[in-house]
């Protein structure tokens, strides 16, 4: 099939774009309305630097989110040893809600 495409293919068009600005934050919706526009979605112009910047924002948000939950498995092993050495494990609160 002449249409095929690897899964890691990926374009840079301008609705990839947004949903990778989906992973960095909410898009507001007056923000969302604008961006979803008609002339918007019909360009045929590739986004390759912004693609690159909300890419790194979004590894660097579930980087940072990942260390706050204490979760390390996306992290190398170095780097799952470094921070499980370094910061403290997680508080158990044993309090009871009555």
């Amino acid at each position: 099939d002449g249409n095929y495409k690897p899964y890691y293919h990926y374009e840079y068009t301008y609705l990839n774009l947004i949903i990778l600005m989906y992973a960095v934050f909410k898009i507001p919706k007056w923000l969302r309305k604008i961006l979803l526009a008609k002339p918007f979605i019909q360009t045929n112009k590739k986004f390759k630097i912004l693609h690159i910047i909300f890419y790194k924002l979004m590894l660097y948000r579930r980087g940072l989110c990942a260390l706050v939950k204490r979760d390390y498995s996306m992290f190398p092993v170095k780097l799952q040893f470094f921070f499980c050495k370094i910061l403290s494990p997680p508080t158990v609160n044993k309090e009871k809600n009555v």
